[in-house]
């Protein structure tokens, strides 16, 4: 059903070595793993934890997240054709497709498929995954979707945080299960969902049988050998995810056996009861909690990271913004942003020296040295307002008062309280496209009369 059943899990100080054989002992014994043979992993390419698994159980099949790969690779290798290029790797479900896939990243980039093969393929692409494991993903979305489901519960107070989990786990068994039993067919929608597909497509596949337990499928280009007894396809993606695929229906349709039948028993309904049978058990108030004579537990270290504490998780240079990713806002990658005054390119608004825009150009008749020069002149005659000269003053209004004292040989103005004066202020600036600054402006007397 691609979700999650939650089986374990615990509150460390650190994810190292040390706490990762910690915590598989516990799952071992529990489940009783013994070497992992019929266990699968898979991780964000942990330090810690390939070395304890190893150890602890050595048969274990190991996989890395393609997504991890991808971003660790992509720092030196960046583009979305890239990108497509390494999925088609990872999605490959056979060694000669991934050669070819891998043949047409050189073709592109030569040292970025060279480096590819540092991450041992074996790990993240599922032409070299076992069988074992009926799932053939190759990325741990999964566990990204559960942290964020317990995202609010992670900054709890430990106990507290524990028994909120424990109670929304309790609830999500049960709801579960509930679903299961409206089931109308016997395997689950989602199997049935991807089985219907790959039926869709089986029609344009063509069979030939060798009269003993082989079949020659052919799908357009592409020619497969389906063995029906061993439940095998060269293709490999019918052993991989336990659903027939195309070429497997053909052959089966050939047979006359039904298609439906042989999906793999853990997408039956049975199985899916089965798994949710065991329930977690009410717990009584914590006053009631049983109190042993071991010394109490401490807290762990807290190891503090530089900068303020983040509860979201950081999210890939590929992931976008939510906008972005949710469809309601468009990107602005690889844009080439223009100045609305002028409409060019390659220059701020603080750098543009001679906006041609229409939205302005009734204010820019002058160029930058007639600009230059027309402010000299003002403020030479000490009536500069201080503003840019596109933006228009509002109208001049004379006052008659005590006013200053202006000396035409210096060009200073002093406070001549004996004086009247005839004052010129500026009350503002006017507003010009939503530019506006409400902040009086006052300038010194540009003419003087004697008392």
């Amino acid at each position: 059903m691609d979700q999650i059943y939650p089986v374990a899990w615990a509150v460390v100080e650190k994810e190292t070595k040390a706490n990762w054989e910690w915590f598989l002992s516990h799952l071992i014994e529990d489940l009783k793993l013994q070497d992992g043979a019929n266990v699968t992993l898979m991780s964000d390419m942990q330090k810690g934890l390939p070395p304890a698994v190893s150890m602890l159980l050595p048969r274990a099949e190991l996989r890395w997240c393609a997504r991890h790969v991808l971003s660790n690779w992509g720092i030196k290798f960046k583009g979305l054709e890239l990108q497509k290029h390494f999925w088609s790797c990872a999605w490959s479900t056979y060694e000669e497709e991934f050669k070819d896939n891998l043949k047409t990243l050189a073709d592109v980039n030569k040292k970025a498929a060279e480096y590819l093969l540092k991450y041992p393929p074996q790990h993240w692409c599922r032409a070299y995954f076992t069988d074992r494991c009926k799932d053939p993903m190759v990325d741990n979305n999964m566990t990204k979707s559960f942290n964020s489901w317990i995202l609010e519960q992670r900054s709890r107070p430990i106990l507290r945080m524990l028994e909120e989990l424990r109670v929304m786990i309790m609830n999500r068994l049960h709801e579960n299960e509930k679903k299961a039993t409206s089931w109308s067919g016997d395997y689950s929608p989602t199997s049935m969902e991807e089985f219907m597909l790959n039926h869709s497509i089986a029609r344009y596949c063509r069979v030939v049988f060798n009269g003993e337990k082989g079949y020659e499928v052919t799908h357009g280009t592409d020619r497969h050998c389906v063995i029906l007894l061993e439940r095998q396809c060269t293709c490999r993606a019918w052993q991989l995810s336990g659903i027939p695929y195309p070429h497997a229906i053909c052959a089966m349709y050939h047979a006359k056996i039904n298609p439906v039948k042989q999906i793999d028993l853990y997408y039956s309904k049975l199985r899916y009861m089965m798994t949710y049978k065991y329930k977690m058990q009410p717990v009584r108030g914590k006053r009631f909690w049983r109190m042993e004579d071991f010394e109490p537990i401490e807290p762990p270290k807290i190891t503090r990271m530089p900068g303020r504490p983040k509860k979201k998780r950081i999210r890939e240079a590929s992931e976008g913004n939510v906008g972005e990713r949710t469809g309601t806002r468009l990107s602005r990658k690889g844009q080439i942003k223009k100045y609305s005054n002028c409409g060019q390119t390659g220059h701020k608004r603080t750098y543009c020296k001679a906006p041609q825009g229409e939205k302005y150009a009734h204010l820019n008749e002058e160029n930058d040295s007639n600009i230059h020069q027309h402010h000299k002149r003002k403020r030479d005659q000490g009536i500069s307002s201080g503003h840019p000269s596109w933006i228009k003053p509002r109208t001049q209004v004379r006052e008659v008062g005590i006013g200053y004292f202006y000396d035409e040989n210096s060009g200073t103005a002093t406070l001549n309280p004996g004086n009247t004066g005839e004052t010129l202020l500026f009350d503002g600036v006017e507003d010009i496209e939503g530019l506006h600054n409400s902040d009086p402006v006052v300038t010194f007397p540009i003419q003087m009369k004697d008392s």
